[in-house]
């Protein structure tokens, strides 16, 4: 039998050694070297499913957590659109409260004559509007408008001092030469049988006409008196009333911007 050890041949050269290995070696080691392959072969096949695996569960991960994040702004998008919903409707609401309340405001102080009265002379010419609870007393050529009744057996005395009683008075008087407002005013003052004294004027304008407002003190009383005089055609009208009650000036000022010529 052959044994396990090499032999050493001689061949021409003796210094040349040929190792010689039994039968059926050189197999032994192709079919080791084709394991070695294998191995390493199959290794990489599992390492290349591995990293594959490892892939696609970092992708689902992040595709999960994609859809998350967008679920979770579709929902803070939905909650944000409800609460400027909610908003809108509240500001709608609110604005809607205080239109209702500034109109119901501005319907109640538009229009302060609203239940006033209306008084037309066609002699003369004009209509003026007077508290409801005023009085108009026609009996002399000059025309009245009281807050007391002129019919009553005991007539107030309006100059007493403090007096809660008070009257407008509005008359008519012709200015036949056409002078300018200013020089016929100044003429009735000066040849008025009861001594003016003139504390003020102004220009202004009634119903688009030319206008003077003074304020004046007959000699003979105490109180100031304003008096308003417009001219309009060939006539100048006089609107006077006294001046010491605060509550009768506002009343006189809104009754007077209430003034209108119907001629």
């Amino acid at each position: 039998m052959p044994s396990g050890k090499p032999k050493i041949l001689i061949i021409e050269d003796e210094s040349m050694l040929i190792y010689a290995y039994p039968k059926g070696f050189s197999n032994v080691i192709i079919i080791v070297l084709i394991l070695v392959a294998v191995v390493l072969i199959c290794g990489g096949v599992f390492w290349v499913v591995t990293q594959q695996g490892s892939g696609n569960a970092n992708q689902n991960q992040n595709t999960n957590a994609a859809v998350s994040n967008v679920n979770t702004n579709n929902a803070n998008i939905s909650n944000s659109n409800t609460s400027v919903n909610t908003n809108a409707a509240s500001n709608q609401n609110t604005n809607a409260s205080l239109n209702q309340n500034v109109n119901a405001s501005t319907n109640t102080n538009s229009d302060p004559t609203a239940d006033w009265k209306t008084y037309r002379n066609e002699k003369y010419g004009f209509e003026v509007k007077y508290p409801s609870d005023f009085h108009v007393d026609e009996s002399f050529s000059i025309i009245s408008i009281l807050n007391y009744d002129p019919t009553s057996p005991n007539i107030p005395d309006i100059t007493a001092v403090n007096s809660p009683f008070y009257k407008l008075e509005i008359s008519m008087l012709e200015n036949k030469e056409n002078l300018d407002l200013e020089i016929w005013v100044d003429n009735y003052i000066k040849n008025s049988q009861t001594p003016i004294t003139v504390l003020g004027r102004k220009q202004t304008t009634i119903d688009n006409e030319e206008a003077l407002e003074y304020i004046q003190k007959f000699n003979s009383r105490t109180d100031q008196t304003t008096v308003i005089y417009i001219k309009h055609k060939n006539s100048i009208y006089l609107l006077a009333a006294g001046k010491t009650k605060t509550t009768f000036n506002n009343t006189f000022k809104i009754i007077i911007d209430n003034f209108r010529f119907t001629n």
